[in-house]
């Protein structure tokens, strides 16, 4: 998780990530987001703010091969991430969205 607050975590993340942005350049596919990995933000860690910070910050950490396929998507639960959430996200690093409809309407 891009957004925890250990260390480890983020770590792991990052590894886990990097490695499927290896598998997608090993297939050949292209760089962008038509070739997506993904992604729910998961924790909010009592500060929703401070987590999307650290999500921001993490994502720079990240390879061109993740950066440019990497993809986030709206949760089903109302104290996770919301569209309107991951907007503030994409604003400051342009990371696009996937909408998910049926995660969105459990939280209508």
């Amino acid at each position: 998780m891009l957004v925890s607050t250990r260390q480890h975590v983020v770590e792991n993340t990052i590894t886990d990530l990097t490695t499927h942005g290896e598998v997608f350049d090993l297939l050949g596919l292209s760089r962008t987001p038509y070739n997506k990995l993904n992604i729910h933000c998961n924790g909010v860690y009592g500060d929703k703010v401070s987590a999307m910070d650290r999500f921001c910050k993490n994502f720079e950490r990240l390879p061109e091969s993740v950066q440019t396929c990497l993809t986030v998507e709206n949760d089903d639960k109302v104290s996770m991430y919301s569209v309107k959430d991951l907007m503030y996200i994409h604003e400051r690093i342009d990371i696009p969205i996937v909408f998910d409809y049926h995660h969105h309407k459990f939280c209508s």
